[in-house]
């Protein structure tokens, strides 16, 4: 509310990965459209044009003040609002991503569509919410009547749940990699930075060590260097090869070969041959996994 002049009694829209009976997810998937009061869930399980077109006249009647949702799902919606010349939803006053990391250039393309505040929430279905982007300081600030954070050796971020009265969650281990940091003149706490959850750690090149984390920071750098035309990738290892998938603004569509040889640059100036490596561009926006309603980076 402080921040956003967004609270409970404000009408919400979220893009949810499965359909919900109270707090429960079920897998009856015949009922795309949850509506109860001032909540309205949208199932991503089926994001077909026709089912985005039903979405996207749900959400014009019921005019929301606020989106709850991943920026996979939001980005293909928008896409086909886009594509569809369909008119902006102008009830729309404060949109929330979570559940991803999020790209700048994706959070930018956002906030140039929608005009609107744009905040990111990082959190865990354990805790539920961890942190909140605050559009004062542009810091993520830890929501600490909520969770108590701390931080392992290997930057590994350890939370304790607050609210759970339930099921303990003490000093439980996300496998997320951050950096904390504190305010010098008061209580507040900061998530600096959030590397994302650790999955297998995998090579490029094992003999020289060289990580699949050199290769997305190759990615983002010449994502950074060309005016981010990038907004959504994912990595595919192919024998020894690494496929860097990408999809891309539609204004850059004629920049391939520049997007291409500057991906390939970078991974040479991260220590990448370049040979192990190859650049695919996507026409669509990833599919989500229904399960976990996101995109994954290593598919």
């Amino acid at each position: 509310k402080k921040w956003y002049n967004i609270s409970p009694n404000d009408r919400q829209c979220s893009f949810v990965s499965g359909t919900y009976i109270g707090r429960t997810v079920t897998s009856n998937i015949d009922n795309f459209i949850q509506q109860s009061n001032k909540r309205l869930d949208l199932n991503i399980i089926c994001l077909s044009d026709d089912n985005l077109y039903k979405y996207y006249q749900t959400i014009y009647k019921f005019q929301p003040d606020w989106i709850y949702t991943s920026p996979s799902a939001l980005l293909v919606f928008v896409e086909f609002c886009i594509k569809n010349n369909l008119d902006k939803i102008k009830s729309i006053k404060y949109i929330e991503l979570a559940t991803e990391q999020v790209m700048t250039s994706t959070y930018d393309y956002f906030k140039k569509y929608f005009d609107v505040n744009i905040s990111i929430m990082y959190g865990a279905k354990e805790v539920n919410a961890i942190a909140l982007l605050n559009p004062y300081d542009n810091k993520m600030h830890v929501l600490q009547d909520n969770v108590f954070v701390e931080q392992n050796e290997q930057n590994e971020i350890l939370v304790t749940s607050l609210k759970n009265t339930v099921f303990p969650i003490i000093r439980y281990k996300l496998g997320d990699i951050v950096q904390l940091s504190n305010d010098r003149f008061s209580e507040e706490k900061y998530v600096d930075i959030v590397k994302g959850r650790t999955r297998e750690l995998l090579f490029v090149d094992k003999q020289s060590g060289i990580t699949v984390s050199a290769l997305t920071n190759a990615l983002l750098v010449a994502n950074a260097r060309l005016g981010n035309p990038i907004l959504q990738y994912k990595i595919q290892k192919e024998d020894k090869i690494f496929k860097l998938i990408i999809y891309i603004k539609k204004e850059f569509h004629n920049w391939t070969r520049t997007i291409e040889a500057e991906i390939t640059n970078c991974c040479i100036k991260h220590h990448i041959d370049s040979l192990k490596v190859k650049v695919v561009f996507n026409h669509e926006p990833f599919e989500i996994d229904c399960k976990s309603g996101k995109v994954s980076l290593l598919n």
